[in-house]
């Protein structure tokens, strides 16, 4: 056995080859179809997780908008009560101090 540095590279080299053979374009062909199988699946599950996110976060924000109508409602209804109530007592008022009477 030589122990030069060209035949320990040989070694090394045969070592470090393949022994099994390089796969068939069919075989080839068949693990990269099934490579993108998994990413089409991945991206299906991804997309379906973020639709089921987007729909919650969508209800809650309708709900909001909801609720936030409700209350502008109320307030605006409550503001229309004080003012015909201010409206009724400036008219109690005046006929009271100046003898104004509702003249329609």
């Amino acid at each position: 056995m030589t122990h030069t540095s060209a035949a320990r590279g040989a070694r090394k080299r045969a070592a470090a080859a393949p022994t099994q053979r390089p796969p068939l374009p069919q075989q080839r062909a068949l693990r990269a179809q099934a490579r993108l199988g998994k990413a089409i699946a991945h991206w299906r599950a991804k997309a379906a997780a973020a639709a089921r996110e987007w729909a919650a976060r969508n209800a809650a924000l309708a709900e909001e908008r909801g609720a936030a109508a409700r209350s502008h409602r109320a307030l605006k209804a409550a503001l229309e009560c004080f003012r015909a109530q201010q409206a009724e007592r400036m008219r109690e008022l005046s006929v009271r101090r100046f003898g104004m009477g509702h003249r329609a």
